[in-house]
């Protein structure tokens, strides 16, 4: 699965094409892009393993819609437009379950339709490596410094990277 790296260039990506310029609403669209690893917090704060709730309910598409519904009322609630942040928000947090499907195996995949379904799916292709950590060897973050993770960072970069600068030159055709 992607990094939080590549979930922020896709958040960014999905700030261009809503024309967001501003930098206050292009920090909520990375926070909203990188908000279904939330869920990792849990095993951070109790010592147990980040992944230990992981890619559970978080990860689905009916999570985007509620993010989504939140960021509209908080917009709202301060005196701007539900729907432009409603959408904003579904497409930002809906890129995070979309990269993350492309980069599960159909061992463990997402619960994507969730709440309509509980069937977990998983992409037949992968366009991301695993981010792995060797946590029993050298502790959770350390463990994260190692050269495969090095080369699925690059592959990240290869493939949102480029999605990123199509959002920039679509953004910019829609503003003109």
């Amino acid at each position: 699965m992607p990094s939080p790296l590549g979930h922020t260039i896709a958040g960014l990506a999905v700030a261009e094409l809503f024309q967001y310029r501003e930098g206050r609403v292009r920090r909520q669209a990375m926070l909203m892009a990188n908000a279904a690893d939330l869920d990792m917090l849990p095993g951070v704060l109790t010592s147990r393993h980040p992944d230990s709730k992981h890619g559970r309910v978080s990860h689905s598409f009916g999570a985007a819609v509620a993010a989504g519904a939140l960021a509209g009322c908080s917009a709202e609630a301060r005196g701007r437009r539900f729907t432009p942040r409603f959408l904003q928000a579904v497409a930002a947090y809906g890129s995070h379950v979309a990269l993350d499907y492309l980069g599960k195996g159909p061992e463990d995949g997402l619960p994507v339709w969730w709440p309509f379904s509980e069937r977990r799916h998983a992409s037949k292709h992968h366009w991301f490596k695993t981010i792995l950590s060797y946590a029993k060897k050298h502790g959770f973050w350390k463990g994260l410094l190692n050269r495969s993770n090095a080369s699925a960072l690059a592959r990240e970069l290869a493939v949102t990277g480029p999605a990123f600068l199509l959002a920039r030159v679509i953004g910019k055709k829609i503003r003109t």
